[in-house]
């Protein structure tokens, strides 16, 4: 416990390009949906999983790569950013497929320090897109927003895991008797 909160610690003064509170969570590199609060194995593939640091973020539901630390609006769009959760990641510029989660990271290569992004979670995004009610699909994998409009109409929209929409042409579903489409 104690070595945990002198790691925190250490986490927080090690990153000086982003002052966010970041917290600690396991992954499986493969099947990033899959989170544990301390070390394991996933339980799809059975690799072990890896340690990542999240920060809270606001960004932009049209213009994923805008992150900022409070609140406002898209310096793009001017729509209202939205709270999100955000993956640290600290990367070398001359090979951006060397990646670490630990800050204070140096490049294999050229011994540099790396430099530091923030890449979308999956889930990290549970925002309504048309005003509605957004929530996880039974698969953990989809989100599905239901609308109902004034005129009494109820309409269902399908997003990925990163809140992307997907064609939903294909979808049939039953309410009772009724067949919808």
């Amino acid at each position: 416990m104690w070595m945990t909160t002198v790691f925190l610690v250490t986490v927080q003064l090690l990153q000086p390009d982003d002052a966010r509170e970041s917290f600690e969570v396991w992954l499986c590199p493969l099947h990033r949906d899959e989170q544990a609060v301390g070390p394991a194995a996933c339980p799809i593939c059975e690799r072990p999983m890896v340690k990542r640091l999240l920060v809270s973020s606001y960004s932009c539901p049209m213009h994923p790569h805008i992150d900022r630390e409070e609140p406002g609006t898209c310096n793009i769009c001017y729509m209202d950013l939205v709270a999100m959760t955000r993956e640290l990641q600290w990367y070398c510029p001359d090979d951006p497929r060397e990646v670490s989660a630990v800050p204070g990271s140096v490049c294999s290569k050229s011994g540099d320090a790396m430099a530091l992004r923030t890449i979308p979670m999956a889930h990290g995004d549970h925002n309504p897109r048309h005003g509605g009610i957004l929530f996880m699909a039974p698969d953990r994998y989809h989100h599905l927003e239901g609308v109902l409009s004034p005129e009494g109409a109820f309409r269902l929209y399908f997003y990925d895991d990163f809140t992307e929409p997907m064609d939903a042409s294909d979808f049939h579903a039953r309410i009772g008797a009724e067949t919808l489409r």
